[in-house]
C-alpha cells in the first residue's frame, strides 16, 4: 500500500534532541527528578523498582492532540507493551504526562517498553500518528511500528528493537519486530532481562530467521500481516521458525 501522509498539524521531522523529562520515586522514598536529560540510564538498573512520572519534554504546537495519544497508549497497552496499571493524562496547557508505579505486575522489559512509547510519542509525534493511521486501515500494529522506526526512528540505543533509519540498521530485518512482539507477550520467551539490553535479547529470538525484504515500502503490504498472527502465544521453536520463514519467502516471492 502507498504509505499514508503525516498531517501538517504535526511535526512530520522528529526533534533533533530525543530528551526525556521524569521524576523516579524509588522504594526507600528517594526521588530523583530529571527535566532534561538524554535518557533514562539513570534509572534503567532499577526499573520495575522505581515509580515514575514521565512529561513531555517537547511542549510545542507539533506535540499529538490528546485524543491521539491516548489512542496510541491504548494500542501499545493492548499489544502488550505498556502495563495495564500504567496512567496517563494530558493537563489543561495540552501536555501529556505518564504514570508508572511499582507494581508486581510488570518486569524491567515492560517498564522500558513504556517509556519508549512515551518517549516516541514526545520526541517523534509524526511518527507516531503514522502508525495510528496504518492500523486504522488493516496494517498489524507490529507491522506499522516496524515501518515507522525504519522510516522515521534515529537512535537503537532509545528503542527496544535495533530499527531506525539508518542504512546499517536491522530495519529491513522483519524477524526483529516479529521477535519483538513474540518477547513482550510471552514470558517464557523473555527469559531472564536483568542487566542486559532489551534489544539485545530481541536480536537473539531474532537471529534464527533473518528475513529481509528489499524496499522500505514493501513492509507495509498487507501480506505481511499474518507473520505477527503466526507467533501466537507459545514458544520460539525450530519448527515455529520455519514455518515463518517459509511464509515469508512465499509473500517475497509474490512481491519480487
Amino acid at each position: 500500500m502507498t504509505p499514508i501522509p503525516i498531517s501538517d498539524d504535526l511535526r512530520i521531522e522528529p526533534y533533533p534532541r530525543d530528551n526525556v523529562c521524569y521524576q523516579a520515586e524509588y522504594r526507600d522514598g528517594r526521588k530523583e527528578l530529571e527535566d532534561e536529560n538524554t535518557c533514562y540510564g539513570r534509572i534503567m538498573s532499577t526499573l520495575g523498582q522505581v515509580t515514575v512520572t514521565c512529561k513531555l519534554y517537547h511542549r510545542d504546537k507539533g506535540r499529538l492532540p490528546s485524543q491521539t495519544f491516548t489512542t496510541w497508549i491504548e494500542m501499545c497497552r493492548q499489544n502488550h507493551l505498556i502495563p495495564f496499571c500504567t496512567s496517563t493524562w494530558t493537563d489543561d496547557e495540552g501536555i501529556h504526562h505518564l504514570f508508572l508505579p511499582k507494581d508486581d505486575e510488570y518486569d524491567r522489559a515492560d517498564a522500558f517498553g513504556t517509556l519508549c512509547c512515551f518517549r516516541w510519542a514526545d520526541s517523534y509525534p509524526g511518527m507516531v500518528w503514522q502508525i495510528i493511521e496504518h492500523v486504522k486501515v488493516g496494517i498489524h500494529f507490529w507491522q506499522a511500528l516496524h515501518y515507522g522506526c525504519a522510516k522515521h526512528f534515529r537512535n537503537t540505543l532509545h528503542s527496544f528493537m535495533k530499527i531506525d533509519k539508518q542504512p546499517y540498521s536491522d530495519r529491513l530485518n522483519m524477524g526483529i519486530s516479529v521477535a519483538a512482539k513474540a518477547f513482550f507477550q510471552n514470558r517464557e520467551i523473555r527469559g531472564e532481562v536483568s542487566g542486559r539490553y532489551i534489544s539485545d535479547r530481541i536480536g537473539s529470538i531474532a537471529l534464527p530467521f533473518p528475513l529481509n525484504v528489499p524496499k522500505i515500502e514493501q513492509l507495509l503490504e498487507t501480506e505481511l500481516g499474518d507473520l505477527y498472527e503466526m507467533v501466537g502465544d507459545g514458544p520460539f521453536t525450530t519448527e515455529r521458525n520455519r514455518q515463518l520463514k517459509e511464509r515469508f519467502n512465499e509473500i517475497m516471492g509474490k512481491s519480487l
